[in-house]
């Protein structure tokens, strides 16, 4: 037996041209569909940086006290 798969290139969302409340909340919601969704995508990415480099921040200051805590963490010993 043999199956094949038909695609169709077509949108999926379309522009409605209704004027009820619905249809005009839908239309808005459709703009995040296309170029602020990179927009978007950049912010989460600098954000997720700034989570990193504060993450990071801590691990490096508590790396120069030579804190115990880190010590515990890593598994490391202190160099004498």
């Amino acid at each position: 037996s043999s199956k094949s798969i038909q695609t169709i290139n077509q949108p999926i969302l379309t522009y409605s041209e209704s004027v009820t409340a619905r249809a005009i909340f839908y239309d808005r919601i459709y703009c995040f569909d296309t170029v602020p969704l990179s927009l978007l995508n950049f912010i989460n990415g600098v954000i997720a940086s700034i989570f990193i480099s504060i993450l990071a921040l801590n691990v490096i200051r508590e790396r120069i006290s030579h804190s115990k805590d880190l010590q515990l963490l890593t598994n490391t010993s202190k160099k004498p």
